[in-house]
């Protein structure tokens, strides 16, 4: 529970420096920014996904042999996206496609940590590596404003915050290579990509077909309340992972009471964000962000429930199908409302998940993690 805690006070935190980038991008770097921002972040979680999709959740069932081959295409890709943003930032091509190359190529290199931490149920050294990382993110570019940087450019050096990783090395293989089983970890990747589609493939859809800026960043602040409001249900989640690993599945009260407690902290984040000037609050940006919060507290045991005892398809399924649900009424609330009444996307499909996860976990009995379908007594197979 002290780790729960330590990591709770981290990840507010770290919430300081995300509002105040907020606030940069709405009031210093002119109308537009912070959406062009989100699309951007959005496109950069797709990208990662499907680069290194497999290994989020093989970090938690994996052996470290298993995990070890995983390291060298990180690494590889982390160096590809980097020369991909140098180049389109020196030739002028596209700041959105820069700044999402270049953001996803630092979370490849915060990754290397992120997983090893997480797999030790440590959220608490994740969560302070991350406030480092923000609140390098965030100074960049104010500086480079004061320094005469258009706005565009300044945005950019926002990518330099990932570099503080490298001071927590060491990015180096503790075990020799193994191979790994393909379907297993297609059916891992599969499940992280479209959980990535999940959560960030809205905000992609409203950039392309929404030209309303504070729209897009209405949407994308309560997106981003939700989720920030349901991490304390992450981080307990994190730390009981041995728990579940030894095959405990009920949900523990303290993923319980912070799923209660998310509403209220979302709605705490709404107010903030309104007294900081960068949205305007209504009905809409009042509860469907708190409604989101508390159906995403209650989803991050299930999935978790599921990816540790190998039900890898079902996570698949469920994500799947919150995600079409997701897309398909974003698209319809655009074109028939184009206002704020958009930002019930946000609760519609965390219930769809959430219902999809709770008819996949109650349908199973205790078979001590055994994948029927794959016929594999471990997660990992």
């Amino acid at each position: 529970m002290l780790r729960v805690a330590r990591a709770g006070v981290l990840f507010a935190l770290l919430r300081l420096p995300g509002f105040a980038w907020i606030w940069i991008c709405s009031h210093l770097m002119g109308s537009g920014s912070y959406a062009m921002f989100a699309v951007a972040s959005a496109a950069s979680t797709l990208l990662v996904s499907l680069l290194d999709g497999a290994s989020v959740p093989a970090a938690v069932v994996a052996s470290e042999p298993q995990l070890a081959g995983q390291r060298f295409w990180r690494r590889a890709m982390f160096g590809m996206l980097s020369i991909a943003t140098l180049l389109l930032a020196a030739l002028h091509l596209s700041p959105v496609l820069a700044l999402a190359a270049g953001v996803a190529a630092g979370e490849l290199l915060m990754n290397e940590l992120r997983l090893r931490w997480r797999r030790q149920g440590q959220p608490d050294r994740e969560q302070g590596l991350e406030v480092l990382r923000q609140v390098v993110s965030v100074a960049l570019p104010l500086a480079s404003l004061q320094f005469g940087l258009q706005s565009t450019q300044a945005m950019l050096t926002y990518v330099g915050g990932y570099a503080v990783a490298l001071f927590f090395g060491p990015f180096r293989d503790p075990a020799p290579h193994k191979s790994e089983r393909l379907p297993k970890r297609l059916q891992l990747s599969t499940a992280t990509l479209l959980g990535a589609v999940y959560s960030q493939g809205d905000v992609l859809i409203l950039g392309l077909i929404v030209t309303d800026q504070q729209l897009i960043s209405d949407y994308a602040i309560g997106s981003l309340v939700a989720l920030y409001a349901s991490a304390g249900a992450q981080f307990a989640t994190q730390v009981w992972a041995a728990r579940l690993r030894a095959h405990a599945w009920r949900t523990p009260n303290a993923v319980a009471a912070l799923a209660a407690c998310s509403p209220g902290l979302a709605l705490v984040g709404v107010v903030l964000t309104n007294e900081l000037g960068i949205t305007n609050l209504n009905f809409a940006m009042i509860a469907a962000p708190c409604a989101a919060a508390f159906f995403r507290s209650r989803s991050w045991w299930l999935s978790h429930r599921l990816l540790v005892r190998g039900f890898h398809y079902k996570r698949t399924a469920a994500a799947l199908l919150a995600a079409a649900a997701k897309l398909v009424c974003i698209s319809v609330l655009a074109a028939m409302f184009a206002d704020t009444a958009i930002l019930f996307t946000l609760p519609i499909g965390e219930v769809v998940l959430f219902l999809a996860l709770a008819l996949n976990c109650s349908g199973e009995k205790q078979l001590g993690g055994v994948d029927r379908r794959s016929g594999s007594r471990e997660p990992w197979g």
